[in-house]
């Protein structure tokens, strides 16, 4: 695992950006929000970050996950991200 995320292009399957993470915090998710503009991630850290795509910056963080985020998504309308992880109670 090298902590990072690409993206490609579909038609010529060439790679057009990579984001990367700090060491020991891995991407386990991510999705893309309507229009492109940006890159939600789940993270082995508990955390759901905002990147975005244009300036390849983080944008935000969410915490409040206590285990691991396995999947997070954007809802079609961009107002919503919903994620999930492995949290025992």
């Amino acid at each position: 695992m090298d902590g990072s995320v690409k993206i490609w292009e579909g038609g010529t399957r060439g790679e057009l950006k990579e984001l990367r993470t700090m060491m020991f915090n891995w991407f386990l998710s991510v999705a893309m929000s309507k229009g492109g503009k940006y890159i939600v991630s789940g993270n082995n850290n508990g955390t759901v970050k905002i990147w975005n795509y244009l300036t390849e910056k983080l944008e935000r963080t969410f915490e409040g996950h206590e285990g691991i985020v396995y999947s997070a998504t954007v809802d079609p309308n961009n107002k919503y991200i919903v994620s999930c992880s492995a949290e025992i109670y």
